[in-house]
């Protein structure tokens, strides 16, 4: 392989030297020779791999034989073949088979909170203290913005539901989760 990897960079080298040269027949040349380079290994390699390569053992099946008792026949399975044609007689093929009632159930709107909240990062939080409001600073670190919100405003379609001494609560139409 190493003798294979060494014709390549030598090759390589050659390739160059031509390129800056502008001689074109002899990088086509080089580049031939470097597909046969490339095919020569591979038909080594498939060649190795189908010699070396173990067979899959042969299961011989009329040898493997298992006496269980339970094993049902075919005519205790099979059904009379009246059966089979009074079910086909029955059946107009003509006529389309009855729709069956599917029922909707009401679909709630897709949330995408946990979109958003992926790309927040709560930086600051500032609690109410003596009736002024909380205030919270959030980076939205895909876009790399800073916002300053307080309880009710929204971000990235979220809203910021409660404000508390440690964490936040962001809510969209569906869902509501946490901050840190």
């Amino acid at each position: 392989m190493g003798v294979i990897m060494g014709k390549l960079s030598f090759m390589q080298g050659n390739m160059r030297d031509a390129l800056k040269k502008g001689d074109l027949e002899m990088a086509l040349n080089l580049i031939n020779n470097v597909l046969l380079v490339t095919i020569f290994a591979l038909f080594i390699f498939v060649g190795f791999e189908i010699a070396v390569k173990p067979k899959e053992k042969e299961i011989d099946f009329r040898q493997i034989t298992r006496k269980t008792e339970t094993t049902p026949t075919l005519g205790q399975v099979a059904k009379d073949a009246g059966f089979y044609l009074s079910k086909i007689r029955k059946r107009d093929i003509f006529k389309p088979a009855p729709k069956k009632e599917v029922q909707e159930t009401p679909l709630k709107p897709p949330s995408i909170i946990d979109d958003v909240i992926v790309n927040l990062k709560l930086v600051g939080l500032s609690p109410s203290v003596g009736g002024m409001e909380s205030y919270v600073m959030i980076e939205n670190t895909k876009t790399e913005i800073t916002y300053f919100l307080r309880e009710g405003d929204t971000i990235e379609k979220l809203k910021v539901d409660k404000i508390m001494d440690d964490r936040i609560l962001l809510k969209d139409k569906v869902q509501t989760r946490e901050l840190k």
